[in-house]
C-alpha cells in the first residue's frame, strides 16, 4: 500500500497523464475532424488563438460555436492528411487548474502527395481546468515560431 508522499506522487502522475490525454485528444480531433472530441477538450467559454511568426493572428476563437466552425472548415482526411505533434510538455498542476507549456510540430505532405514535410513548429501555452472529472482547455495559445511559406 502506498503511503504519504508516494500516494501524492501517484496522484500527481495520474493527473498529469489525464492532462496529456486531453492534449493528445486535441491533436487527433484536429487532424481527423472529430467534432465531438474537439469540443470536448475545451470548456464552453474557452479561448483559442493561433499567432503567426509576424505577430498577426491566424485565428482568435472563443467558445464552442466558433471552435466548431473552425474545425468544420479545417482540412482533414480524405482531402488532406496532416499531423500535429506535441513535444516536451511541462505541466504545472494547482488543484483543479493547470498550466502547460509544450512544443509542437506540424507535418503535411509535399506537393507530390506522399513525401512528409515539416510545415511549421512552435509553442503551445495552455490553461486547463478539470470539469466533471475531465481536464479541458480554458485557453490554448498556439505561437508559431517558424513556417514554410506557401
Amino acid at each position: 500500500m502506498l503511503e504519504g508522499r508516494a500516494m501524492g506522487d501517484v496522484a500527481a502522475a495520474e493527473t498529469e497523464r489525464a492532462i496529456l490525454r486531453t492534449m493528445y485528444r486535441y491533436l487527433r480531433a484536429l487532424d481527423y475532424g472529430i467534432e465531438e472530441e474537439w469540443l470536448d477538450v475545451f470548456t464552453p467559454d474557452a479561448h483559442y488563438d493561433t499567432i503567426l511568426t509576424d505577430g498577426s493572428y491566424y485565428v482568435q476563437l472563443k467558445g464552442h460555436d466558433e471552435l466548431r466552425t473552425f474545425l468544420l472548415g479545417y482540412p482533414h482526411p480524405p482531402e488532406s492528411y496532416q499531423k500535429h505533434i506535441t513535444l516536451s510538455p511541462i505541466i504545472e498542476i494547482d488543484g483543479d487548474e493547470a498550466t502547460a507549456d509544450s512544443g509542437w510540430v506540424f507535418l503535411t505532405r509535399a506537393e507530390d502527395g506522399m513525401t512528409p514535410q515539416v510545415r511549421a513548429f512552435g509553442r503551445y501555452r495552455d490553461r486547463l481546468r478539470q470539469v466533471d472529472g475531465v481536464w479541458r482547455f480554458t485557453e490554448r495559445i498556439c505561437d508559431t515560431e517558424a513556417v514554410v511559406p506557401v
